[in-house]
């Protein structure tokens, strides 16, 4: 935020679950305290976030070595990054890069505005939900 725009303006970047098999998502203040990302809300059946319970699902795919004493301490790197390009991070990395540029412009007219459309900041949540809960998806069948 610049020190002369509106607070509501500020964007918290959330990460939920394990940072490296997870997305960026936005989240504003203005308009919380009744609607947030449907991907970052608690999901009764799930009692995690849907976006949380994907990235916890890749983390134990990451973490799962059991071989010796001490196992639970080591990680698959190769999950992550890889030669073959098909590691979890270098897999995400084209949708959170996705999220931002769908984010950006909407940010760009809002300072503008000097305000948050609410209206606009839902359907954005609803977009980036729809795009991300499909590359989840296609991408690790989640």
């Amino acid at each position: 935020m610049k020190p002369w725009e509106n607070p509501e303006l500020t964007t918290m970047w959330t990460i939920l679950g394990y940072p490296p098999t997870g997305v960026a998502m936005p989240v504003w203040v203005k308009g919380a305290d009744k609607n947030l990302p449907k991907l970052l809300a608690r999901d009764e059946a799930r009692k995690v976030s849907p976006l949380c319970d994907w990235s916890v699902t890749l983390a134990g795919d990451v973490f799962s070595y059991t071989q010796g004493m001490g196992s639970g301490r080591y990680m698959n790197w190769e999950k992550l990054y890889n030669a073959e390009k098909n590691g979890y991070m270098q897999l995400l990395a084209p949708v959170e890069e996705g999220v931002f540029r769908r984010v950006e412009p909407r940010l760009k007219e809002w300072r503008k505005q000097g305000s948050i459309d609410t209206r606009a900041m839902q359907v954005l949540y609803s977009e980036l939900g729809d795009f991300i809960s499909t590359q989840y998806a296609e991408l690790f069948e989640l």
